[in-house]
């Protein structure tokens, strides 16, 4: 998964940076050229989450609902 808009840095990623004396690591949300581009990212990223979510949860009523019905 992508992260576009990043909370912080993980202590591994930190020390990475403490150690990129090329400076080789991208900088703190410089993924995307404009904030809203940031912006339509994220969202269309939760947008895709929400749906593959969506997607597990009905996947998993069908085949609970499928055992439901043998056992009857």
């Amino acid at each position: 998964m992508i992260r576009y808009l990043k909370g912080g840095y993980s202590f591994l990623e930190g020390m990475a940076r403490v150690l990129d004396l090329g400076c080789t690591i991208r900088g703190f949300n410089d993924v995307s050229l404009t904030p809203e581009e940031a912006d339509i990212e994220a969202l269309r990223s939760d947008f895709m989450a929400v749906g593959k979510d969506m997607q597990n949860s009905m996947e998993a009523v069908s085949i609970e609902y499928a055992k439901e019905k043998t056992h009857r």
